[in-house]
């Protein structure tokens, strides 16, 4: 191998970005479970505590869609600015669906496993948020 095809190989990986694994992770199961929010009506009230009877899960199917499709098109374009703005909005969206299923299940509710994957999602945006690289 010569000195200037190693050179080109070396620089073209150096400027190469990495992948962002967490952070499509997080854009696509929050579009996944937006969507799956919308199109099941009554879901998130049937799992959480009766005085949130007046919750809008539309609204916050809707919220984790938008926000979903601003941090996944974040990532694939590398714009700075949608990347931060959807993983901070679905901080906010995935650390209020994590109290609502942990009210639940060690409320009134029937002991239901679904905190933990809450937990886990809340737990990787935070990671991305605290680290401030917003596109990993």
């Amino acid at each position: 191998m010569s000195d200037k095809k190693l050179m080109r190989e070396i620089n073209r990986e150096r400027h190469r970005q990495p992948l962002a694994f967490w952070g499509l992770w997080i854009a696509i199961v929050s579009l996944l479970y937006g969507e799956f929010i919308v199109k099941v009506d009554g879901y998130l009230l049937m799992h959480t505590e009766p005085y949130f009877s007046d919750l809008p899960e539309d609204f916050i199917g809707g919220l984790l869609l938008v926000a979903g499709v601003l941090k996944l098109i974040g990532v694939l374009a590398n714009q700075h600015t949608l990347k931060t703005v959807g993983i901070l909005t679905l901080s906010a969206l995935w650390s209020g669906l994590f109290v609502l299923a942990f009210t639940y299940s060690f409320g009134t509710g029937y002991p239901h496993p679904s905190y933990i994957f809450m937990g886990f999602v809340v737990i990787a945006c935070f990671r991305i948020s605290l680290k401030g690289d917003f596109g990993k």
